[in-house]
């Protein structure tokens, strides 16, 4: 009850007034932190998963707190959750290319459909940064939804390192 409480209470602050949420990817509570813990708790998941979920594999070395912040990635993506995480990096990339600066942070407003959080910020640069967070925390929990678990072998804090590492000794290195 404790947990529909506060989504509903979330869910009638975003859709009544919109939340305005300033992201940065410094900031310790980002929004993409925060969106996924609103879709774990949506889904009856530990809020624990957060961390190893934005810790993972070569690309979604998110929250790597060993190398400060966003571990660019490289190479393949080891399961379905490291794809997402590629995607999410090359969703950053274009709204950098569309002349956004993302690394100051950013503020934009969230909604909620009753299903999916809502990005309804009006301009470009506030709207498609949101679009990214949600999209990976969205697919994050569908993935564990449907029976997927993280491999402990890829959620090392230092699996990125040593990944690349390996991908250079061996000549397979690949920046996509």
């Amino acid at each position: 009850m404790k947990l529909f409480t506060r989504f509903f209470a979330f869910s009638c602050l975003a859709s009544v007034y919109g939340l305005k949420i300033s992201r940065s990817l410094a900031s310790t509570e980002s929004l993409y932190h925060n969106i996924l813990s609103i879709y774990l708790q949506m889904a009856g998941f530990d809020l624990n998963l957060r961390d190893q979920l934005l810790n993972y594999g070569c690309w979604l070395q998110i929250r790597n707190a060993g190398q400060d912040g966003m571990v660019p990635g490289t190479g393949e993506p080891v399961d379905p959750f490291d794809e997402l995480g590629r995607k999410y990096q090359q969703c950053i990339q274009c709204v950098k290319l569309d002349g956004c600066d993302w690394d100051s942070g950013i503020a934009y407003e969230v909604g909620f459909n009753g299903v999916r959080i809502q990005c309804i910020s009006t301009t470009e640069c506030r709207v498609n940064p949101c679009l990214c967070d949600e999209e990976l925390a969205f697919g994050l929990t569908e993935l564990l939804k449907a029976g997927n678990s993280l491999d402990s072998n890829f959620s090392d804090d230092n699996f990125a390192t040593g990944y690349k590492f390996f991908s250079l000794l061996s000549g397979e290195l690949n920046d996509n």
